[in-house]
């Protein structure tokens, strides 16, 4: 068996007010996912929650977050 420990941290950076980046980490399924903001595009961090959420309900047997 391969023990496994993982994190992830985002940050706004220097050129925008919201940070539209996203991560995922599902461990007890070995998921992990990124999502890149869509560069200060309107709805971008929308995107990025979507897109989680999408991967969680395809790949992971957990419930979500919170859920």
């Amino acid at each position: 068996m391969i023990a496994v420990c993982a994190h992830g941290f985002t940050d706004v950076g220097r050129r925008f007010r919201r940070n539209e980046d996203g991560f995922g980490i599902w461990t007890s399924d070995g998921l992990f996912a990124v999502c890149d903001g869509m560069g200060g595009c309107h709805g971008g961090d929308v995107a990025t929650k979507v897109a989680l959420t999408a991967v969680h309900e395809a790949f992971c047997a957990e419930p979500p977050p919170g859920g």
